[in-house]
């Protein structure tokens, strides 16, 4: 069996601002180029690594192209969640989004902890935040997770996990295939592999953004090769004003500021952590929790 994987989407109708061209036909023909390799390839799995819109709620012409698209492929996508397919960062409230939409169309399926056997493989999933889970002795297992898995530091003082670390800690999968981080690599520990591919889009003018070359990945359970497949993409000029970089540059120092704040003191800065917080150290129940970011959903509070 032939199982394709992909990395973060974060699927939006609106592009970045430093982008000029029509972002949303661009998301739409690359993943269109994903789900014709699907079939050149003969693949039976589709296994994609969680973020798979920008936010939980898009616009209904968004998710109709898409579950269309899938629907005539006859595709259904197996995923997990990441913190951009929900409010707030909060796994309990997927039930009001995007992604319950495309889970009730039976285009996508969620990956858990339970498993899913499929081809004599059990095919784990590891949203965000949830613990990683232990497979069954004697099973052949592939884990999708959604977690800072990384091969190099992304600003001063960041320390993501390292691929090869987390293979050989968790030693009783043969393929692990990774979201959140968006850049690619590739490691292994005898016939077991880790894996990324990367973003779908490039999102900035960060030289590592420009520098992404959107990818698929190919697992062969029989062999248990991996290859990768090239997706066709305009050149930076093109689909960016470069002009923006030195405001980017600027707006991602901040976020690195930030971020090395957070690392050296027990602060958050936004109204989304401040909440989380103030739930976690009182302790209120995931039924009251769920309903608070309900009502603020409602009236329009932007939290998530």
């Amino acid at each position: 069996m032939k199982i394709l994987l992909l990395g973060d989407l974060h699927l939006r109708y609106k592009g970045p601002s430093s982008r000029k061209d029509d972002f949303f036909q661009t998301q739409f023909n690359k993943f269109t180029q994903v789900v014709n390799i699907y079939r050149e390839e003969g693949c039976e799995l589709f296994l994609q690594a969680g973020d798979f819109f920008d936010n939980p709620k898009p616009p209904n012409f968004l998710m109709a192209r898409y579950i269309s698209l899938l629907k005539e492929r006859e595709i259904v996508v197996c995923s997990v969640l990441g913190q951009h397919d929900v409010s707030m960062h909060n796994l309990g409230s997927a039930e009001r989004s995007a992604v319950n939409v495309f889970r009730s169309s039976g285009v996508m399926h969620t990956l858990s902890s339970s498993g899913m056997k499929i081809g004599g493989l059990d095919i784990y999933g590891c949203s965000w935040k949830e613990n990683v889970p232990t497979p069954q002795r004697k099973s052949r297992a592939i884990l999708v997770i959604h977690e800072m898995i990384g091969d190099r530091p992304l600003y001063p003082g960041h320390q993501p996990i390292r691929p090869k670390s987390f293979l050989h800690t968790h030693s009783g999968y043969e393929l692990i295939l990774c979201g959140d981080y968006h850049y690619s690599f590739f490691a292994k520990e005898g016939n077991r592999k880790i894996v990324n591919c990367g973003a779908l889009v490039r999102l900035n003018t960060k030289v590592t953004d420009l520098e992404i070359e959107p990818q698929v990945a190919i697992y062969d359970t029989e062999t248990r090769e991996l290859t990768f497949r090239k997706l066709k993409f305009a050149p930076p000029e093109e689909v960016f004003r470069l002009n923006s970089e030195k405001r980017e540059e600027k707006e991602a120092s901040i976020v690195e500021f930030v971020e090395r704040l957070k690392g050296q003191m027990d602060v958050t800065v936004s109204f989304r952590d401040n909440l989380l917080r103030y739930f976690e150290e009182k302790g209120v129940e995931s039924s009251v929790k769920g309903h608070i970011l309900e009502v603020l959903e409602e009236v329009g509070v932007k939290v998530g």
